[in-house]
């Protein structure tokens, strides 16, 4: 080979191994995913099944489901949007657990997973319409969202477990359960309000609760229609056996309590299903505190992720934030970084708790 040909390959490999690095720095752009199990709403979908399309995909991708029945159980361990359209069903065929958690309806093993706009039935027993995490995994499943979906006639609804932090829970119909329609196990800032729990079959309740360390209401008051009145108000969950007095806007005088009545009682216990009320506020969750543009629940997970690793001195972070205790609780870490960003939505928000602790915000 003569010094011509050498210096030519040379070149030629390093303009290749240029364009490698740059496809490689290239961000890869979400895409979004159709499903139709015969066709008759999308006839262009890419799949017929739910469960291939989840294989397909990559994180941050969305999966749109359309209406019809979808014989599976699902197990998502990518960051993913799954929406139904025309309210498709998930069928978990009645299959018991063997395993747990093995036969699930929707096994949720990874952050940031929204669950929107389903019906989701018919596990069989000792299995989830919809679980979050699981006991053995290394780390936290953070800022799941579940919402606007009917889960029914499952063996049992909703499983937080221990590994579930900064999940929202809202807008769902949980009923006819045979067993608990949500069993929390000591999981930790979860927001579960504006759902119905109706018809559930256990003698424990409804709810089953390990920890105290979720809030049980909306994060902020909420604007509402009720019996042709407007109210503002926190906004808790429909329990179809709550037996207080309405304090004369649609919101119980007494808290919800659950099985035992020594774990958690619920405030502001809704006196009839939350379609009844005409909320206007449905995602109060409208500040960008990092900066980085995103509003809404998401946005806020975000500023809270962005917080947290903030006050962990993680470079990638900068200090947009003057002191890391921004709530002036005395509590750092983790915890104290969500109840520090739950405590600024709220004071954005004009709630009297929480005073001007923010100058410039």
């Amino acid at each position: 080979m003569n010094r011509k040909t050498r210096t030519k390959r040379i070149i030629t490999l390093a303009g290749i191994a240029i364009v490698a690095m740059l496809v490689i720095a290239l961000p890869v752009a979400a895409e979004t995913w159709h499903v139709d199990d015969n066709g008759a709403e999308y006839p262009d979908a890419d799949y017929t099944r739910i469960g291939d399309a989840i294989n397909e995909s990559g994180d941050g991708d969305t999966i749109k489901v359309y209406a019809g029945t979808y014989n599976e159980r699902l197990k998502v361990e990518k960051r993913l949007t799954l929406e139904g359209v025309g309210q498709p069903v998930i069928d978990a065929g009645g299959v018991s657990g063997v395993a747990h958690h093995s036969n699930d309806a929707v096994h949720i093993l990874a952050s940031g997973v929204v669950l929107r706009g389903f019906t989701i039935t018919h596990t069989g027993s000792t299995a989830f319409g919809v679980s979050v995490g699981t006991d053995n995994l290394p780390e936290d499943i953070e800022g799941t969202i579940i919402e606007d979906n009917l889960i029914d006639r499952c063996d049992e609804g909703v499983w937080f477990t221990s590994g579930s932090t900064g999940s929202i829970l809202r807008r769902n119909t949980i009923s006819n359960m045979d067993k608990l329609s949500l069993y929390d196990k000591d999981s930790s800032n979860n927001i579960v309000y504006l759902n119905n729990f109706i018809n559930n079959h256990d003698a424990k309740g409804h709810v089953f609760a390990y920890s105290t360390r979720n809030e049980w209401s909306s994060p902020v008051q909420m604007t509402y229609t009720y019996k042709d009145t407007t109210y503002t108000s926190y906004m808790g969950n429909y329990w179809d056996d709550y037996v207080g007095e309405d304090k004369g806007d649609g919101i119980g005088a007494e808290r919800y309590v659950p099985f035992g009545g020594s774990i958690e009682k619920y405030h502001y216990p809704l006196m009839e299903p939350f379609e009844n009320y005409g909320a206007e506020s449905g995602d109060p969750m409208s500040g960008d505190i990092n900066g980085d543009g995103i509003t809404g629940t998401a946005g806020a997970f975000q500023d809270a992720i962005h917080l947290i690793k903030y006050s962990y001195g993680d470079p990638d972070y900068p200090e947009i934030f003057d002191n890391p205790d921004c709530n002036g609780d005395g509590t750092i870490g983790t915890a104290g970084a969500f109840q520090d960003v739950m405590h600024l939505i709220k004071y954005s928000y004009g709630d009297p708790d929480y005073p001007d602790l923010y100058p410039g915000v």
